[in-house]
């Protein structure tokens, strides 16, 4: 069983989702969370690891400021080679490891899902070319579907009373976090999610969660 939670920034996700994976285990439902985000997957970033011992200067890292990686991906060659190993690395992880996972018995309770990836991408890579938009058509096609998957929502000031007080380090600029909130709005309106009201009482939210499974 694959079980997916999403949401605006600061809708109580981690919250619900620690929850939810206490209730399956009381449940005896073997569950386990996995978080991800294209290009980051643990096989991944142990490859980075790997080349940057042999060329240190390679790949850029992540965990430098933000003015040096915006300049490291300023390289077309650079978001070329980024692009196609997050393409090949979402594939692995949604279409072949969440599915071992599944049909070994466990629950997988994924932090984001696939419309959060190509969000995300869309985002990093605003000139997707036509070969990139058709291969994460094909991942999407490939991977399996959660059943059921959540949708966290907020009003956009409610989301942003909340990210000021917890004062994250690196924000997503405002017109991405604006940007963001619209997808989900549009997102929570096809259907293909339960939806969840984030202003809600956890406990009510955290009932309506378990009501769905």
């Amino acid at each position: 069983m694959i079980i997916s939670l999403s949401g605006v920034d600061c809708a109580g996700k981690t919250t619900q989702l620690e929850r939810l994976m206490s209730h399956l285990e009381g449940a005896r439902r073997r569950p386990i969370a996995l978080w991800y985000r294209p290009g980051y997957s643990e096989e991944l970033n142990a490859l980075r690891a790997a080349i940057r011992k042999i060329r240190p200067q390679a790949i850029p890292r992540v965990d430098t400021d933000r003015k040096r990686h915006q300049r490291a991906f300023a390289s077309p060659r650079v978001r070329r080679t980024w692009l196609a190993a997050a393409l090949i690395d979402s594939a692995m992880h949604y279409a072949l490891k969440l599915r071992a996972l599944s049909l070994a018995g466990r629950t997988v309770v994924c932090d984001r899902y696939l419309d959060d990836a190509m969000m995300d991408m869309a985002f990093k890579f605003p000139e997707l070319e036509p070969w990139s938009k058709a291969a994460l058509n094909a991942v999407a096609t490939v991977s399996p579907k959660p059943q059921p998957a959540f949708l966290v929502t907020l009003p956009h000031d409610e989301m942003l009373r909340r990210m000021q007080d917890k004062d994250e380090p690196f924000p997503d600029p405002p017109d991405i976090r604006d940007r963001r909130f619209e997808r989900y709005q549009a997102l929570a309106a096809t259907g293909r999610y339960v939806v969840l009201d984030g202003t809600q009482p956890r406990d009510a939210i955290h009932q309506q969660i378990v009501a769905s499974l």
